[in-house]
């Protein structure tokens, strides 16, 4: 009985150690969805984070703005790239979802699918396609029947604000936007 009180108090003492030691390499104590996210939850050392706006997509409720962005960590020479997407809307909510750049041609060939998907793919009344990325900015098309047209949508999962009603050109302008964005991203990375 000695030796098990003795080994939960040593257990116990080394228990806070290993709590400072993870606070100390990621301050928001969750594991970050992306490599640009990671970046930013580094505490003890510089970060430097540079944007090239591209476009914003204005929507009736919201506005999305798409950025170019590179986070680096000069000490060490680290740099990682990527798309920002900048949501606004009308009630003040202001949230900035991370794509990684090794993320971009998945998002963009599940964007394309989206804008082309019709009744083809199911005998039901309703469907519901969404492609997700993994920082939780998450693109749907859905429809019913019975209104006869598809719709679309933008949610920021990370956030709890409603979806954001897109038009299918609006649709069209944010993978043009995205588009562009990984052109520039290219050219910056020198490839």
């Amino acid at each position: 009985m000695i030796r098990l009180a003795a080994l939960a108090l040593s257990f116990g003492a080394f228990l806070p150690i290993s709590v400072l030691a993870q606070q100390d390499t990621n301050i928001a104590g969750v594991v970050a969805p992306t490599k640009l996210d990671a970046f930013s939850t580094n505490i003890g050392t510089v970060i430097v984070r540079a944007t090239i706006d591209i476009g914003t997509v204005q929507a009736n409720v919201a506005a999305l703005t798409i950025k170019c962005e590179e986070m680096s960590e000069p000490r060490v020479n680290r740099r990682e790239y990527g798309i920002g997407i900048e949501i606004v809307n009308g009630r003040g909510f202001k949230d900035t979802r991370l794509i990684d750049y090794d993320e971009l041609d998945p998002f963009l060939n599940g964007l394309d699918y989206l804008g082309k998907v019709d009744w083809s793919v199911t005998a039901m009344n309703t469907f519901h396609a969404s492609y997700t990325t993994k920082s939780g900015f998450r693109v749907d098309s859905f429809s019913s029947k019975r209104s006869g047209y598809i719709e679309y949508a933008v949610h920021d999962l990370a956030a709890s604000i409603p979806g954001i009603p897109l038009s299918r050109d609006q649709i069209v302008q944010l993978v043009n936007f995205l588009e562009q964005a990984k052109i520039k991203l290219d050219a910056v990375r020198g490839k």
